[in-house]
């Protein structure tokens, strides 16, 4: 009796330590962490040995700077990798709890959430893959349970100044967490303001004043003075240019002159006609000519509609063919991609810890989800279900509650633009799947909230 009197009354202390203590076999199997090309790429920025530019986030790139820093105290570069899976694992443990903690002062019922963020085995993998994505969503997850309680109780909310202030920093953090975050922020924020119009135009303006402000100074001024190289445009134009490669791959014998010299002066052509990978143009990136880009935009766009006239059927095929594993649930999706090593980086990813169950969970849950009994959960951790679940919400709020509607701005934008970025990655979804379980419980009650 006096531990479970122990547990009512640190009940928020105790989800938070059990969904953290769910994840540590997830940590000791891959110890340090699970590491992937980008994470090296990341790193050796932090430790000086490549220019720092913001194909990672520099909020993040800073962090690992620190990480290393206290590493090399120990002179054990796999120290660092451990401290981000250790910062990683209890934000998500933090975030999921405070989730849980506004469901409860709405009076919401969620007894099975927390028992749902302990065993489901996409949030114990991602609490140690050591990406962005992880702390974007936990930053999303954020910025939407604020936006809840702004919704619930706006006048209260926007009368606070824990509220505003706790408002603020998730936006800020994410933007800071990922490039795409300011078209999230801007575009969910615009049509809150849309939507309250004069009731409290005044002080969601000023906030969202305040993010932008921060926003430029911090990709002017801070990336100025530290020489930091803002991220290659390629990186927005994915659609683009996997509907031109495609084309040019099976239609380069049909192609007239000038179109095909239009097409080189932006990309080499050559690599166009070898190489088509309908889910990574990575090798084709490395061949986008951004300075000339830069001086002759409207020229690439024109380029792509003229393309899309005449071949409208394999522009259409080329955006399906990159992402159909997004939007069919019985596509084998590579959740993640575990890397081991990488010779030109300090970490030797000494694992003593292996746990054969996890190993098992890993192949057939992640890797090879197709294998006997096991196809239920290429459908458990499919992407599209998460997109065909927040298509419900969306219509459920569109018809019935049309405030709470706003809910789903932010992942209908990350959705968006997951959908036109150069590579197809469930990563790039990931904070869809941290919270469309809790937009699912919010919808049993919409009490304001309490106290």
């Amino acid at each position: 009796m006096k531990i479970i009197n122990l547990i009512k009354k640190h009940k928020y202390l105790f989800i938070f330590l059990l969904i953290l203590i769910c994840y540590i076999p997830y940590l000791l199997h891959f110890f340090p962490g699970i590491v992937i090309s980008d994470t090296y790429s990341q790193m050796k920025q932090a430790m000086g040995l490549k220019p720092i530019d913001n194909h990672h986030p520099v909020f993040q790139t800073f962090t690992w700077w620190i990480f290393i820093s206290i590493a090399k105290i120990f002179n054990n570069d796999n120290i660092a990798v451990l401290l981000n899976s250790l910062l990683q694992m209890i934000s998500l443990a933090m975030i999921f709890t405070y989730s849980i903690y506004i469901l409860d002062k709405k009076q919401i019922k969620n007894k099975f959430l927390p028992i749902f963020y302990c065993i489901y085995p996409i949030y114990g993998f991602f609490s140690i893959y050591t990406t962005k994505d992880t702390m974007f969503g936990v930053a999303i997850l954020f910025y939407i349970i604020e936006l809840t309680k702004l919704l619930s109780n706006s006048k209260k909310n926007l009368n606070n100044k824990k509220d505003i202030i706790l408002l603020l920093i998730s936006m800020l953090l994410v933007i800071l967490y990922k490039n795409n975050g300011i078209y999230i922020v801007l575009i969910t924020q615009l049509i809150i303001l849309l939507y309250f119009k004069k009731e409290y135009f005044k002080k969601l303006g000023i906030i969202l004043l305040s993010v932008i402000c921060f926003y430029l100074l911090w990709t002017n001024v801070v990336f100025s003075i530290f020489n930091i190289r803002q991220t290659e445009k390629v990186e927005s134009l994915g659609v683009f240019v996997t509907q031109i490669n495609y084309i040019v791959h099976n239609h380069q014998d049909n192609l007239p002159k000038d179109i095909k010299k239009e097409i080189n002066n932006f990309i080499d052509y050559k690599t166009l006609e070898k190489v088509y990978t309908p889910t990574n143009i990575n090798v084709v990136k490395k061949k986008f000519k951004e300075n000339y880009y830069n001086k002759h935009k409207v020229e690439f766009f024109k380029l792509s509609f003229e393309l899309f006239l005449k071949y409208p059927k394999e522009s259409i095929k080329s955006f399906w063919l990159k992402n159909n594993r997004l939007l069919i649930p019985s596509k084998n999706t590579l959740v993640v991609n575990y890397k081991d090593k990488d010779s030109n980086a300090p970490l030797t990813l000494d694992n003593k810890f292996k746990n054969s169950i996890l190993d098992k969970l890993y192949y057939y849950i992640i890797l090879k989800p197709k294998n006997g009994i096991f196809v239920i959960f290429s459908f458990i951790i499919s992407p599209a279900i998460n997109l065909y679940s927040l298509i419900i919400l969306f219509i459920y709020y569109l018809i019935k509650r049309k405030k709470e509607l706003l809910l789903t701005i932010p992942l209908l934008v990350l959705w968006f633009s997951s959908l036109v970025a150069p590579d197809t990655l469930y990563r790039y979804i990931l904070p869809s799947v941290f919270i469309v379980p809790y937009l699912y419980y919010n919808l049993k009650k919409v009490d304001k909230l309490l106290g």
